[in-house]
């Protein structure tokens, strides 16, 4: 019950967080039946909420037993679908746990639930995939093996991709792949159990991959994201959109990648160099030649900006709030958009309580609105902002060709 609570508000929360959220290939995802989903892990929590929201079926997912400590945790992450997954780190004692966590995930796939698991392990902010782990195709084995191979168990890739890993509003690219069938590699498995595990991962690898844009080298991030955004700039989107089921999105960055590591040289670097300087010269931030242009949005930030400043100051000091416990408390960049993510919501949601109760009890019941009318006001305000910036970009790019050609 907490979880679909918690869903539907974080659902809605994310397309605030979000500016777009593009998730392709739903149709490999079975509406029933027990699924295994294997992600890259690029954003600590806000990955495997992501992930867990794109779908329509509760997923339950591992996350590292830190968390776990108390009593109170354990109930409380346990009724939100949320598995302890134990490392080195917390103890050579504790990982016999694990067969615990094992067990459980068994008896979830023979419910026929959905698990979400992160074979890279720990979270890092990189357009890269990291050696898989095989704790998930050893669960899928066990639990075809305890079920007598009857049950047909899917793993599904799912690649994760950010445009940037910490900046809020900013946008994510979700890929599922086709279904990899454990039964197809029942014969091995019964010979030869570590060749069948190592042929799964092999697979699991291959589909993730398939799903993701990958950058091969750290040495090549800066211009590939140069590159990237020179493409992104030639895509429209609705303001008020957020979400996408698409794969277009995901396809056309992974070739622009792709093209670029291809004919990546000295030249080609400078000239995204140079494209970059000149941005900056001009007073366009990279990150803005991502977003769509509007068309005749004048009429709609005149009329908006009465309601965009109203919805600015009610949702100052959560924001406030925000931004500061956020940057007390990381100290990871990982870690950066999931805390801002969980803060922006907390504060949101108490400071829309305090202040529609308050003023309900001092001035008019009417007030009680506050608490729906504060959420609505953020997202109203982030828009008609994203129209603003769009605008000056536009009003720059349009002086900057009657110079031009007025100086021939």
């Amino acid at each position: 019950m907490l979880y679909k609570v918690l869903a539907v508000i974080v659902r809605w929360w994310l397309s605030i967080h979000y500016k777009r959220i593009f998730v392709g290939g739903l149709e490999n995802f079975p509406a029933k039946g027990p699924v295994l989903l294997a992600a890259n892990h690029g954003n600590a929590f806000l990955d495997a909420i992501t992930v867990c929201l794109s779908v329509n079926r509760p997923v339950w997912f591992l996350a590292r037993a830190d968390i776990f400590k108390k009593n109170w945790q354990k109930k409380l992450l346990h009724a939100i679908h949320i598995i302890p997954v134990y490392r080195m780190r917390d103890g050579i004692e504790n990982m016999e746990k694990n067969n615990d966590t094992f067990n459980f995930c068994v008896k979830l796939i023979e419910n026929n639930e959905v698990i979400l698991m992160f074979p890279e392990g720990n979270a890092v902010p990189e357009k890269r995939l990291r050696s898989l782990k095989k704790g998930i195709a050893r669960i899928a084995f066990q639990a075809a093996d305890q079920l007598k191979w009857e049950k047909e168990i899917p793993i599904i890739s799912v690649g994760i991709n950010y445009v940037t890993h910490t900046q809020f509003r900013t946008e994510v690219m979700l890929g599922f792949s086709e279904p990899l069938l454990i039964q197809q590699f029942e014969n091995t498995y019964k010979t030869e159990q570590a060749q069948a595990i190592r042929k799964c991962m092999i697979g699991v690898e291959n589909n993730l991959r398939s799903q993701m844009v990958i950058v091969p080298a750290q040495e090549q991030d800066y211009h590939a994201e140069i590159a990237l955004y020179i493409a992104r700039s030639e895509r429209s989107y609705k303001l008020r959109k957020t979400w996408y089921f698409e794969t277009d999105r995901l396809a056309a960055e992974q070739v622009t990648i792709s093209n670029f590591v291809e004919r990546d040289t000295p030249q080609l670097r400078n000239k995204l160099q140079v494209f970059a300087e000149k941005s900056q010269q001009i007073s366009i931030p990279l990150a803005s030649v991502s977003s769509e242009l509007p068309e005749g949005k004048m009429l709609y930030l005149i009329i908006g900006f009465i309601p965009a400043f109203l919805g600015i100051i009610m949702n100052a000091i959560p924001a406030f709030y925000a931004k500061r416990v956020t940057s007390k408390i990381v100290k990871d960049a990982q870690f950066t958009n999931s805390i801002l993510l969980g803060t922006g919501l907390f504060f949101t949601l108490i400071w829309s309580l305090i202040l529609a109760i308050l003023l309900a009890i001092l001035i008019h019941p009417l007030f009680i609105l506050l608490l729906i009318i504060i959420p609505l006001s953020a997202k109203f305000s982030l828009i008609w902002l994203d129209a603003l910036a769009l605008q000056r970009i536009r009003f720059i790019k349009l002086s900057l060709k009657k110079r031009n050609k007025s100086n021939p």
